[in-house]
């Protein structure tokens, strides 16, 4: 049996193992799109949450969407909240590590993979993202991808 625990030693439920890897020559231009001042994982760099939203009260609220977590849900694809971020670097990429509450943020990766998109242009330059995952008490792991040599579904592949 594995237990997985956090920093403080517990175990914590519902927790989705992120594992980033960015190759190509605009690695630190993706890095800082990514990792904030703190060297944390930051979804607001790529996705900003509305101030407006911020100030909203939890939980949701007869189907309508109040808060910080129900707004993350829909824009970032799991709450807005990230852990544990390492960071590895070389010469030619990146790869970044972090925990995130109950599910991969996909659709944060989707916003990812259009603006390296936007970014490399024309410019004939590679870049390779991917995204894997997995959150061991629910059991489901997947990979998302991003390559600028094979685009399907809208920039990245599933």
């Amino acid at each position: 049996m594995i237990i997985l625990m956090n920093q403080r030693g517990r175990k914590m439920a519902n927790d989705c193992y992120n594992y980033l890897s960015i190759d190509g020559p605009l690695t630190n231009d993706v890095v800082s799109k990514v990792i904030n001042d703190e060297g944390d994982v930051d979804y607001n760099l790529l996705v900003p949450m509305p101030d407006n939203v911020k100030e909203l009260p939890h939980p949701r609220k007869e189907g309508n969407y109040v808060g910080e977590r129900d707004w993350s849900w829909e824009n970032i694809g799991c709450p807005g909240v990230t852990s544990d971020t390492n960071i590895e670097r070389d010469d030619t990429g990146a790869f970044i590590s972090f925990i995130s509450e109950w599910g991969p943020p996909e659709d944060w990766f989707r916003v990812l993979s259009e603006q390296v998109h936007a970014m490399v242009g024309d410019s004939g330059n590679n870049m390779d993202i991917t995204l894997e995952y997995n959150e061991h008490d629910e059991q489901f792991a997947g990979v998302l991808k991003y390559d600028t040599q094979q685009v399907d579904d809208g920039y990245y592949t599933k």
